[in-house]
């Protein structure tokens, strides 16, 4: 369900979250649009969705869920690819792989047998899929 029609700033984004009838909620911008999902947190929960800076994360972490749609996390991974993020790792449990998005330059899928890199955004930053997913 959509908050407002308004074109949202992830600034104005931030204020909106912060206000206190909405600190247990969980929102989304998207595409400008402030877009109220699913129930509120319990208290004690911190709500790892919200932004806790003004600018873009350089490298946004995604893990699919069974009741997560796969259209709906890459439409998620392509806001923020254009809203500044540069690399974002969509885990994939399910299929045991995770698909790596690098703005225009695309995407590449790494394997069960693959290691990811934090590219520039964190060098020497390296993680064996394997790693990542129980046998």
């Amino acid at each position: 369900m959509a908050v407002q029609e308004k074109r949202y700033t992830l600034v104005e984004y931030r204020a909106f979250t912060e206000r206190p009838e909405n600190r247990n909620r969980l929102f989304e911008l998207i595409n400008g649009v402030i877009v109220e999902k699913g129930q509120p947190y319990p208290p004690g929960i911190w709500n790892t969705q919200r932004p806790m800076r003004d600018d873009p994360a350089p490298l946004v972490i995604m893990v699919k869920t069974p009741l997560d749609s796969l259209r709906e996390l890459r439409r998620k991974v392509e806001n923020y690819l254009q809203t500044g993020t540069q690399i974002v790792w969509l885990m994939l449990p399910e299929y045991q792989r995770v698909e790596v998005y690098f703005g225009e330059q695309g995407f590449i899928e790494v394997g069960i047998d693959g290691v990811l890199d934090g590219g520039d955004v964190l060098p020497g930053l390296t993680l064996p899929v394997r790693n990542i997913f129980p046998e």
